[in-house]
This record gives structure tokens, C-alpha cells and sequence, in this order.
């Protein structure tokens, strides 16, 4: 565990990353009355084995699913799975099984996904003694390869890096992060795809603006046209921050055009430990473990991106803990994930929030919950949506098997 948590020096972000998971129950997802949401299909860890943490990470893009299997425990390299939408719905098996191109156990494969059209990013934060690593796919006229299209190195080449911890794709610009890099400050990498395809090396490198050790800047990335967010929960204290960049004529700048900081300025508040972005909103999450976390929505106007939210959402329902803790928006949909609840009286939910005529709700349009009490399931550690269609991941499930779930949002 520790060659991904390099980065990750606290017991609150192992708290947060890695909370303990033990359970044997096939626990079903219940739902409140009135809820939109529905369950399409319930996906198993395709290697049936404890500790792969199938779940971990999750993307979405019209009828392509991808979940990302680590294996923290370093019984293998990881691997990440393709799922296609098919006439009678989503498969139960994997279309394609990406394998861990490295091959080494360690090498966290699949920590972190993206989709974005015919492109997949899986990153592999372990890998070469936590140099990280990360793997550009391609779908061709065959479909899906096995085999990357580009591998991404980290230009930073330093033990302990982390790159590829997290990832973000969006038309043709992709984003790495790596948030150990650069002194232990943190650093994004910014790839633009061009007329010869995806390249090697990065456009534009992102570095911590207030270059503090320990930032973690770059734990959380993402992309939507000429928008990108990297979060810094480390920075002052665990208060935390993010960061926007605007692309412009000449591309990708290095100096963020706004600065989101804390609302609720406190130590150990993790906000920027997740963010998401698209069209005309972000979501930023601060699932601060001690309290209660926090969610919020900014809504760009006609004078841009305010550096205040729009909207804060928080659950103050069935005291979900690390509510936050993953974060996905498309379109009019948010969802907020919340891996766990302090009264344990289930194991984790999501919660759906739908833009209205009046513009983002506080309060959720539906949510969904495991009800098992058999242990920590840690469902709602990854979230993505796109379109009507929602995965949410639990990497706890199975003794740490993992699962993932399909919902019509």
C-alpha cells in the first residue's frame, strides 16, 4: 500500500484512500422511495480475488464503461476493464481486459481511469517505485486494444512521483497527475493531442502555484473543452485548494486563471481532494473525515467562473463520512460520492443532483445506498456519469474483491 500512499504521508488521507474493507455479503443496493435512479447491472471483480479492489476508479462515456483494479496488496499489477454497451443492455463479463503493460506487482494499474470518446487513460501510480506511469488506448476498426497506443512516462522521473495517481481525458487533451512530483509540491501534465495522434511528451507542465511540500497538488485533475481543475487538498494544513486553467489561442497556460479556495477554511478539510468539470460546471469536493464533508457546485456565468460556489451540497441525512470523496458531473448531473457514514447503519451511498430551471439543487434529486451491515463496502469511492448513465464503485465489497454498479441516472 505504501508505494501508492507515498504521496500520502498522514493517517487522515490513508483514512480516506484506504479505509479498511471486510465483507463477505453480496449486498444489494437499496433505494429510497422516489428515487430516479435504477440499477442496469451489477458488475464482479472478473478475477474472483480478494484484494484486487475492482471499483477503485471508474469512468463513463456513452456506452463504455472502464473500472480500474489495482490490487493494492501486491498480489499483481492491476488491471482495468472495458465494458460495451451491447443491444440488450451492459454485459456482465468485460469486453476487453487491460492488462498492466509493465507486468509488476506493485505497479497499481488502474488506480485511475478516464474515457473520453475513442480514448482511455488508465494510470499506474506504483509503477518503477512509484515513479508512476500512465497508458493512452485508442479504439481502432478491430475495437479496443490490449496494448497501449502511447505510453506516458513521468517527465519528472523521480521515485516516489506518483504519477498517474489521477487522470483526466477530454477530446484531445489529456491530463496526468502526479502529486509527489516536483519536490513534493505536486505537478500536473497537460497532453494535447495533434494532428499525428497522442504524444509523449506533455504541452504544458502544471506546477504547484504556491510551491509547498506535501501539496499534493495534482491528487485530483480533470478536463472538460477549455477548462481544467487540479486540486491541492494538502495545501495550508490539509485546508486544500483548486486550481482552473482556461485554454487559450496558444494553448494550456501554466499560471491557473482563478483560484478556488476553501469556503469553510479549516484544517484536515481536504478541500481539491476530487473535482470535476463539465460545460459550465465544477464540482469540488472536501470529505474532511472529521466532520461531515462537503461538496460544491460552481456555476460559470456570463462573467466566467466565480471563485466562490454557486451551491453547497452536503448530506445531512444519514451522516455520510468522507461525503466528497469523489465527485462527477456531465451535462445536468452531478454525483456526489460518500464511501461510508459515521452511524454504520449502511456502508456508503451516492447522491444524484439534478439542474433544474432554477438552476443547481442543495439537496439531492435521488441517492443510493448499500444496505448491508457486514462491513465496510466503501460503495460511492468512485463516481462517474455521463448522460443517463452513472457507474458507481465498491472497491470494499467481496473481502476487497470489489464490485461496481450501473445505474440509469
Amino acid at each position: 500500500m505504501a508505494r501508492v500512499l507515498k504521496v500520502v504521508t498522514t493517517l487522515l488521507a490513508c483514512l480516506l484512500l484506504f479505509p479498511a474493507a471486510s465483507s463477505s455479503a453480496a449486498a444489494r443496493p437499496a433505494h429510497p422511495a422516489g428515487s430516479a435512479v435504477t440499477l442496469l447491472r451489477a458488475l464482479f471483480d472478473p478475477r474472483l480475488a480478494g484484494d484486487d479492489y475492482f471499483g477503485y476508479s471508474a469512468a463513463v462515456s456513452g456506452s463504455v464503461a472502464v473500472i480500474g483494479a489495482p490490487t493494492f496488496n501486491g498480489s499483481g499489477p492491476g488491471n482495468a476493464y472495458i465494458y460495451v454497451k451491447g443491444a440488450t443492455g451492459w454485459p456482465r463479463h468485460p469486453t476487453v481486459t487491460l492488462p498492466d503493460p509493465a507486468a509488476a506487482n506493485g505497479d497499481a494499474f488502474g488506480t485511475s481511469v478516464a474515457i473520453s470518446g475513442g480514448a482511455i487513460i488508465v494510470g499506474a501510480p506504483g509503477t518503477a517505485s512509484t515513479v508512476g506511469a500512465a497508458y493512452l488506448y485508442t479504439e481502432g476498426t478491430a475495437g479496443w486494444p490490449t496494448v497501449p497506443t502511447v505510453t506516458l512516462a513521468d517527465p519528472g522521473q523521480a521515485a516516489g512521483d506518483s504519477f498517474g495517481r489521477s487522470v483526466a481525458l477530454a477530446g484531445t487533451t489529456a491530463i496526468v497527475g502526479a502529486p509527489a512530483g516536483q519536490s513534493s509540491s505536486g505537478a500536473a501534465y497537460v497532453y494535447a493531442k495533434g494532428t499525428a495522434g497522442w504524444p509523449a511528451t506533455p504541452a504544458t507542465t502544471l506546477s504547484d502555484p504556491v510551491a509547498g511540500s506535501g501539496d499534493a497538488f495534482g491528487e485530483s485533475v480533470a478536463v472538460s473543452g477549455t477548462t481544467a481543475v487540479v486540486g491541492a487538498y494538502h495545501t495550508a494544513s490539509f485546508t486544500g485548494a483548486a486550481y482552473l486553467y482556461l485554454k487559450g489561442a496558444s494553448g494550456w497556460p501554466a499560471v491557473p486563471a482563478v483560484t478556488l479556495h476553501n469556503p469553510r477554511p479549516a484544517s484536515f478539510a481536504t478541500f481539491g481532494f476530487a473535482v470535476a468539470v463539465s460545460g459550465t460546471a465544477i464540482v469540488v469536493g472536501a470529505p474532511a473525515p472529521r466532520t461531515p464533508g462537503i461538496a460544491y457546485i460552481y456555476a460559470r456565468g456570463t462573467s466566467g467562473w466565480p471563485a466562490k460556489p454557486t451551491v453547497t451540497l452536503q448530506d445531512n441525512v444519514t451522516g455520510a463520512a468522507a461525503f466528497g470523496s469523489a465527485v462527477a458531473v456531465s451535462g445536468a448531473t452531478a454525483v456526489v460520492g460518500a464511501y461510508q457514514t459515521f452511524n454504520q447503519t449502511n456502508s456508503g451511498g451516492a447522491f444524484f443532483y439534478v439542474k433544474g430551471s432554477s438552476g443547481w439543487p442543495a439537496a439531492p434529486t435521488a441517492s443510493v445506498a448499500l444496505s448491508s451491515r457486514s462491513g465496510a463496502q466503501d460503495f460511492g469511492a468512485a463516481v462517474a456519469v455521463s448522460g443517463p448513465a452513472a457507474v458507481i464503485g465498491s472497491f470494499g465489497a467481496d473481502q476487497a474483491g470489489g464490485k461496481a454498479y450501473i445505474y440509469q441516472a
